[in-house]
């Protein structure tokens, strides 16, 4: 563990680095508890979302990515609520999931680019027919506005496939532009589709 110090304007860049390099990683933090619990669990010493039987599930669905973004059980509930957008935000967000017929609590969701920058957007349910239920709902919430944030997803993204698996919606994304920060969009803040 390597300890780094803040820089002249009081900005810490990064503070710690563990060299893994039997596993050919790199994990950093600006705190030691975090970076020594990642190595810990890079390394198979501690457990990880892997063991996460329905976080397992829903990433052994998808190609092996370029980039991807996880977030097990109900996180996704609470991390991309829209709770975190005003009033105004939440309430057109109310209206537009009971335009789409409404939708269940998400069990977990993955969002993973792909090389040639397609996104595949995974959400796991409590059921198969739970997913079922969920598909065009889901799907329209997708490529519908975007309050909290503004505009509309279909403005960045175009949808070219929504499917069940299991008790999974997919939905397969193209971005609009041929550069940018696809992931971007959809890693934080009030995400829509991704509203319990």
């Amino acid at each position: 563990m390597i300890g780094a110090q803040p820089d002249a304007v009081d900005r810490v860049l990064v503070q710690y680095v563990a060299v893994l390099a039997d596993r050919h990683l790199i994990v950093t933090s600006d705190e030691e508890s975090y970076a020594q619990e990642a190595a810990a669990t890079a390394l198979g010493d501690r457990s990880s979302l892997g063991d996460v039987g329905s976080t397992r599930a829903l990433v052994d669905k998808l190609a092996e990515p370029a980039a991807a973004m996880v977030w097990s059980r109900d996180f996704a509930c609470s991390d991309l609520a829209m709770s975190q957008a005003d009033q105004d935000g939440q309430d057109q967000a109310e209206s537009l999931v009971n335009e789409a017929g409404g939708v269940s609590p998400l069990n977990g969701l993955v969002v993973a680019l792909a090389p040639d920058r397609r996104l595949t957007v995974a959400e796991l349910f409590e059921s198969s027919s739970q997913a079922k239920q969920n598909l065009r709902p889901r799907a329209r919430l997708a490529v519908g506005d975007a309050p909290g944030r503004g505009g509309s997803f279909s403005d960045d993204l175009k949808l070219t496939v929504s499917r069940t698996d299991g008790a999974a919606v997919i939905l397969r994304l193209q971005p609009k532009e041929r550069t940018g920060y696809v992931l971007s969009a959809l890693d934080n803040g009030p995400v829509l589709f991704a509203t319990c």
